[in-house]
């Protein structure tokens, strides 16, 4: 009974966080993108800038929000326990996603396969490669790959890259929710992606980790165990 209270309250929140505080937003976002557009040639540039200041706060507090019923609905997702082959999945994620295919390079054999929640599965993909993509695209030769190996314990999926080093205080807090590295943040990035694939990953039992590479970029580590 008390579980069910308590999913129960969580539920509301989340409906209030989805309805009633995004209506506001919206509100905000609206009435300003009326004063850019439609009275522009009446107000200074420094008036102008203030208006465009406040739509991307609104754009960036409603993307928090997102982030945040997210985030709540994976804490509360009866977990599946089904066949994945990752490699249909990758493809899935590159083709949903959008992704440039020719950048994203797997070694996986195409048989493997492996138990797991297929839609959490493909949102910690999603997120790890979006976040790849994003520390790469500066890289005139930007390297992507997905390695795994297997021993009698557990699977190991690599994600490499080449964007930048990692310092130990990133390390420490790179899935944190809002943290964003310093050298690699621009204003897109909420720092909600890769704590999402920490919510995953702890919801799965899996375990992940960031390590520098031989490419001077990062590289996460996905350990699942064999049991799952």
């Amino acid at each position: 009974m008390k579980d069910q209270t308590l999913k129960k309250e969580i539920e509301n929140l989340q409906s209030s966080i989805s309805h009633d505080l995004r209506a506001p937003i919206r509100a905000i976002s609206g009435y300003a993108s009326i004063l850019s557009d439609e009275f522009k040639q009446e107000m200074s540039s420094e008036a102008l800038s203030y208006v465009h200041k406040i739509i991307a706060a609104s754009h960036k507090l409603n993307n928090r929000l997102n982030g945040i019923v997210e985030i709540s609905r994976i804490k509360q997702k009866n977990i599946s326990n089904k066949s994945i082959n990752l490699d249909t999945l990758i493809k899935k994620v590159i083709q949903n996603e959008k992704l440039p295919e020719g950048k994203i390079h797997h070694n996986l054999d195409t048989a493997f396969s492996l138990k797991t929640d297929g839609e959490l599965l493909t949102t910690l993909f999603s997120e790890i490669l979006k976040n790849f993509i994003e520390v790469t695209k500066a890289k005139n030769d930007p390297i992507i790959i997905i390695d795994a190996m297997t021993d009698k314990n557990s699977y190991k999926i690599s994600f490499i890259n080449n964007g930048e080093p990692i310092n130990e205080q990133d390390t420490s807090n790179i899935f944190s929710m809002y943290y964003k590295i310093p050298s690699l943040s621009n204003e897109n990035n909420e720092g909600i992606g890769l704590c999402k694939v920490k919510v995953i990953t702890d919801k799965l039992g899996y375990n992940i980790e960031v390590t520098d590479n031989q490419f001077g970029g990062v590289t996460f580590i996905l350990t699942i165990p064999r049991e799952n």
